[in-house]
């Protein structure tokens, strides 16, 4: 790919950046039917379940299903698979994120980056004939600090692997140009993937790693949390989730959102009130440090702000439940202090209980499609027809899936909670 052609690309980035940040909206809505498509790094992985309990968590009352129609080994010119595993859904919205096996892990192919461009147009065209909204997600980086050369399995070929990063960028902006012509979303994910990447092995060195161990291309814990941030972030996805300040000196609502406080009594040492808010913070996922800091994800997704003024100077302690949470001064509790940052919150709990729900119902639906429908199916690119023979297998899952639905929707409903705030002496 020449200069000229490259700048061009980057020039459409930006502005369909601007494009993105200017429409202000999250893409997925009440009713959607969301199919996540990808290779190994979407295949029954963390980051299609952390963007669902997004979805499930901010909005409770909602009715969105999810796919995870991820392949160990897919390539976009698998296109069979994409007419059976996708289009037959009738998803409303779809990401698609294919590119790092289209490079087939060795220098710059042109036939393969042809290929693999043609065959996103394709299926983007077949989703818009369907008026189905499509995000594609460029691949995440080649972790060259972990994998230096690689071994085709077909040729017994050992390629030297350093340049695979820019292999992928340059596959990444060829994604790009199948987004521009189609109208269609972008998330530059390889970008920003490397340049957490980049920024982590800087400031820990080797040793931060986004993937499993000796292992340069699968995203787990950390990666995963970082595809999940950086998608949701480009889609818009509200980072609040409700903020609430008090007056502590008239025992008064000053500002509230997303929230409802009723019930405030105050005392010479303790001011109690009853909250309820609309939606309950995304869970938090063991094993993701030091990314989530680093991407600031309770800030950005995951903000529930509370603020006190006119607090006596000194140490305030909040309690929910009469259950300790956190102290902090008065000085601090005037800034405010975001309870999406403690895993022990009776919210953060209900949330995780949502979160527990969510890999049940990933799980039973994975299995229904791999070791049901596609049982007879032994590879990625096998376009073959489902079987639907078992129908009493098909019904049982289908029954099971449905149940932990109903099941997850009333957990995730917000409940009321009383909050103390008492002065330490």
């Amino acid at each position: 790919m020449n200069i000229i052609t490259k700048i061009v690309l980057i020039n459409f980035v930006l502005l369909m950046q601007s494009a993105l940040a200017d429409t202000n909206e999250f893409l997925i809505k009440n009713g959607d039917r969301v199919v996540i498509y990808g290779d190994s790094i979407t295949d029954n992985q963390l980051y299609p379940l952390i963007i669902e309990d997004y979805v499930v968590t901010r909005w409770p009352q909602w009715n969105v299903k999810f796919w995870n129609r991820g392949w160990g080994g897919d390539t976009a010119h698998y296109y069979g698979r994409f007419q059976r595993d996708c289009l037959a859904l009738k998803p409303t919205v779809v990401f698609i994120c294919l590119g790092m096996n289209d490079a087939l892990y060795k220098p710059f192919d042109q036939n393969l980056f042809t290929n693999y461009v043609r065959h996103l147009d394709k299926m983007s065209k077949d989703l818009a004939v369907i008026n189905a909204s499509l995000v594609l997600i460029s691949p995440p980086t080649y972790d060259i600090t972990l994998g230096p050369t690689l071994k085709n399995p077909e040729d017994l070929k050992t390629y030297d692997m350093s340049g695979y990063p820019e292999v992928l960028r340059e596959f990444s902006l060829g994604m790009l140009s199948v987004a521009t012509i189609d109208h269609c979303r972008y998330v530059d994910l390889n970008r920003e993937y490397a340049e957490l990447l980049a920024t982590g092995k800087a400031k820990y060195g080797n040793s931060f790693k986004l993937t499993g161990e000796n292992d340069p291309v699968h995203p787990k814990g950390p990666g995963q949390l970082a595809m999940a941030a950086i998608i949701l972030k480009n889609l818009n996805a509200p980072s609040s989730i409700a903020t609430l300040a008090i007056d502590a000196g008239k025992g008064s609502v000053i500002n509230s959102k997303g929230t409802k406080v009723s019930t405030i009594t105050i005392d010479s040492n303790e001011l109690n009130f009853v909250r309820i808010d609309e939606a309950l913070p995304s869970p938090m996922y063991d094993g993701t440090e030091p990314a989530d800091t680093m991407l600031g994800v309770s800030e950005r997704l995951n903000a529930n702000i509370i603020k006190f003024e006119h607090l006596t100077p000194g140490m305030h302690r909040l309690s929910i439940d009469n259950s300790g949470i956190v102290t902090k001064s008065a000085d601090e509790w005037f800034v405010g202090v975001n309870l999406s940052s403690f895993s022990y919150t009776p919210e953060m709990k209900q949330s995780q209980d949502v979160a527990q729900l969510t890999r049940q119902i990933n799980d039973l639906e994975y299995n229904k499609w791999r070791k049901i429908l596609c049982k007879k199916i032994v590879w990625v690119g096998d376009s073959s027809s489902y079987d639907v023979s078992d129908v009493n297998a098909l019904k049982n899952a289908d029954k099971q899936i449905a149940d932990l639905i109903v099941k997850r929707k009333t957990i995730a409903q917000p409940k009321p909670h009383r909050y103390f705030l008492s002065r330490m002496e």
